[in-house]
């Protein structure tokens, strides 16, 4: 990763984790390269977010929710833990009401990244059909461009 990856990287790690992100960045004038190797190890799908971030913005934002919803869903449940363990019944019931809360929305964003991820296999279903109706229309056009290609009397690639 160059210097410019490596800070757009820094960059979506923020959405997802703030403080490694920051941890990061302070390195990234001393070494960017080993910085960008530690982001590939430890957060190997961030060159999949970063693709996602210029290709689909609404599914990167829903990600990056998503990602934040169950980092905030496990950190309140610790929570409720130690308040149980310490037998603080009111802060467990505030954790817990609070968790309720997070569990609701992350359930709502989650439903919403299928939501798209169906409309998008839906959007390519139908383009197949399109190519396959196309194909059906042109079926000896094509026959025949292949004919004559495989003879030597090249007429483009569309088989």
């Amino acid at each position: 990763m160059n210097e410019d990856e490596v800070r757009e990287a820094i960059e979506v790690l923020r959405e997802i984790d703030p403080e490694k992100a920051e941890k990061l960045a302070q390195h990234v004038h001393e070494d960017p390269h080993r910085v960008g190797q530690a982001l590939h190890e430890h957060f190997p799908n961030l060159g999949r977010f970063l693709a996602m971030r210029r290709h689909d913005p609404q599914m990167f934002e829903l990600r990056i929710d998503d990602l934040r919803l169950n980092h905030q869903a496990h950190e309140i449940a610790r929570r409720v833990h130690e308040a149980e363990a310490s037998q603080d019944d009111m802060l467990a019931a505030a954790e817990g009401v609070r968790l309720e809360q997070i569990v609701v929305e992350h359930f709502e964003v989650r439903q919403q990244i299928r939501e798209r991820e169906l409309m998008k296999l839906q959007q390519r279903i139908e383009q197949m059909r399109d190519q396959l109706e196309q194909r059906a229309a042109d079926r000896d056009a094509l026959i025949t461009e292949r004919l004559d290609e495989l003879t030597g009397e090249d007429a483009g690639n569309s088989w």
